[in-house]
């Protein structure tokens, strides 16, 4: 009975922990090991491609992130408030915001391809950019961010609220690889011409086929999640126990009968 146990408690966590932290993250990690990056000079511009290179500005330029200077082509800024005595839950998110302009990804091949980040899935490292705690003195650069988005930062006199802002961005100088649909409008395929003009990049909400946007190292994007793997390995174990254990002995015991 209690190898039973064991062996369902195991199949169980290692399948949550399969599905939940990091099917995914599998999906995409295997999605770029089979999608080397190419020079964007030599892409056709006709399916789902990869491109590795700097970021450029667009034609309209940069993005200001709110409550910082600096000047990226996207971001997405989220505030989060602990919970007042529930210090095992997560934080409350009370303020999300995000914005993006089309930028342009130099490889050094001789052509830059045209990124159109609306709907994208951005694989981009998180970082806390402003916090304070109940007791802090609050800087006036958050203070103000915070009353202009209707958020009052203090409890009572003397008390702030416990904050965290949390910003992803991707900004001019950048490494991206980008991972999605393309296409080279404006020129068929015919007489070599379909590479003459800028090759673009975007998601195809038609085909549901999403763009992937990420300033990782190689080795991130495409290695294998640890949560995925152990998931998986947890699972196995279990399921073996009960092989082993419960049905090729019951099998048997079928046989003989």
């Amino acid at each position: 009975m209690e190898t039973l146990i064991l062996a369902v408690f195991l199949a169980a966590i290692g399948g949550i922990a399969t599905v939940v932290g990091g099917l995914e993250e599998w999906k995409i990690a295997t999605l770029f090991r089979k999608t080397p990056a190419r020079p964007v000079a030599e892409t056709a511009g006709d399916g789902l491609v990869r491109i590795r290179g700097k970021v450029r500005p667009g034609e309209l330029g940069l993005l200001r992130v709110p409550l910082l200077n600096h000047q990226v082509v996207w971001y997405s800024l989220e505030v989060f408030e602990p919970q007042a005595g529930v210090s095992s839950r997560p934080a409350r998110r009370i303020l999300s915001m995000s914005d993006g302009l089309a930028f342009l990804v130099d490889d050094g091949s001789g052509q830059c391809a045209l990124v159109r980040p609306h709907g994208a899935v951005f694989l981009v490292a998180t970082q806390i950019v402003a916090s304070c705690g109940s007791c802090d003195e609050i800087s006036h650069e958050l203070d103000t961010f915070l009353a202009s988005k209707g958020i009052g930062a203090r409890t009572k006199p003397g008390y702030n609220k416990a904050i965290q802002c949390r910003l992803q961005c991707v900004g001019p100088d950048d490494i991206v690889h980008v991972l999605g649909p393309s296409e080279r409008p404006g020129f068929g395929h015919f007489f070599g011409m379909s590479r003459s003009s800028q090759l673009v990049l975007s998601t195809d909400e038609k085909r549901k086929e999403p763009l992937y946007i990420s300033n990782q190292s190689e080795a991130k994007l495409t290695g294998i999640p640890w949560l995925f793997l152990v998931g998986v390995l947890f699972l196995c174990a279990g399921v073996l126990i009960l092989l082993v254990e419960f049905v090729v002995p019951c099998t048997l015991s079928a046989l003989k009968d």
